[in-house]
């Protein structure tokens, strides 16, 4: 399996966006996304999407071009139109408006609508965290999985980062500066669901996680869940 430098990786992923029709100026955050989430380990929205959103944008269901309009609804309050494009162009957007209220005010939100698929949402709140905010994320899912002792499908959609103060531990993914911050999830319910049909082979795994097995998942688990 080829192993790609960093700065090699974000140069392919980058030209491969915008030759696919993603405009140059909406191009470093979702770059930086996709490879901070496959060196987290995620390697079902790192690369992996890399291919579907090249295939979206030359398809036309989503917009690569279009700029992103954020609506000031007060002074701790914000609303951003993705215009159907990527999540990513409007959540840069919104929090360039988001990060300096929250300072000013205390507390602030954000939200976006009309947008493509915001993949992982630990890069969103982990890029608030690295700016020393308390970061809490939540998105739209399909509820496809039923919680412990429930028959209800769910769709636990949330994600939840804090700044790190202490620079311990071997630093995996937050390329953005040397501060890694602490984080807590909830997968959404695809997320859940999709993991046991990628342990069990009916997707093949990619990046480093290839050659790992996934000590949580023996291998009959998969196959069960499935």
């Amino acid at each position: 399996m080829p192993v790609l430098p960093v700065p090699a990786a974000r140069d392919l992923i980058r030209s491969a966006l915008t030759g696919s029709g993603l405009a140059l100026r909406h191009s470093s955050y979702l770059t930086e996304a996709i490879v901070d989430t496959e060196l987290s380990g995620l390697d079902g929205h790192g690369f992996y999407w890399l291919d579907y959103y090249c295939q979206h944008l030359r398809s036309g269901k989503v917009n690569g071009a279009v700029d992103p309009e954020v609506t000031v609804r007060s002074a701790s309050s914000f609303r951003v139109d993705a215009r159907r494009g990527f999540a990513h162009s409007a959540i840069e957007a919104g929090f360039a408006r988001l990060i300096p209220a929250a300072k000013a005010q205390g507390i602030a939100a954000m939200g976006v609508f009309n947008s493509y698929n915001a993949a992982t949402l630990g890069f969103h709140t982990g890029t608030l965290a690295r700016a020393g905010l308390l970061a809490i994320g939540a998105t739209n899912a399909v509820p496809t999985v039923a919680p412990v002792a429930g028959i209800a499908p769910s769709s636990a959609p949330t994600q939840f980062l804090t700044p790190c103060l202490r620079q311990r531990a071997r630093l995996r993914s937050w390329l953005i500066n040397r501060r890694r911050p602490w984080r807590g999830r909830q997968s959404s319910a695809p997320q859940i669901k999709g993991r046991p049909f990628l342990w069990a082979g009916h997707w093949t795994p990619r990046g480093p996680q290839q050659q790992t097995p996934w000590r949580r998942w023996p291998g009959q688990w998969p196959r069960r869940a499935v």
